[in-house]
């Protein structure tokens, strides 16, 4: 996926190039990730903690299991953007 990096507003916004999925920001580590101009699910940054070696980044919300995979690749890309 290819996002585009954009300020709207004054708000930080992710758009993809292609396609119709968007992320917005609601806060500071808090996005709303849309499709087709529905919110499709919410992805929330999580505070550092390290755990058996692994560190646990975000909490991924979605309403609809058909909306799953886009948001888990919304949520990759955006993880490979913020990093």
């Amino acid at each position: 996926c290819d996002l585009k990096k954009c300020v709207s507003f004054g708000d930080l916004q992710f758009e993809t190039l292609e396609g119709r999925a968007d992320v917005k920001i609601k806060s500071e580590g808090n996005y709303s990730i849309y499709c087709k101009g529905k919110k499709i699910a919410e992805l929330h940054e999580l505070p550092m903690k390290l755990k058996d070696g692994f560190v646990d980044r975000y909490v991924l919300e979605y309403k609809e299991v058909k909306d799953q995979q886009v948001a888990v690749m919304m949520a990759l890309a955006i993880d490979v953007v913020m990093v």
